[in-house]
């Protein structure tokens, strides 16, 4: 009797483990994935900055 409930549950095992991955979830749509998108403009600032007379002699003389 014991035999024959070890088979059933063997069986039952080997049934439910068989079902319960059905479908495969692939990398995008499992839990925890983050999509990120980036853009890049062609408008860019320009900031420029001249240097005093005095600013450009001390640099000059380092």
């Amino acid at each position: 009797m014991k035999v024959r409930l070890y088979y059933i549950l063997f069986f039952a095992g080997i049934i439910l483990s068989l079902v319960a991955c059905n479908k495969e979830a692939e990398f995008a749509e499992a839990e925890g994935s983050l999509n990120l998108s980036i853009g890049v403009s062609d408008k860019v600032n320009v900031v420029s900055r001249s240097l005093s007379e005095e600013e450009q002699t001390i640099l000059e003389q380092d």
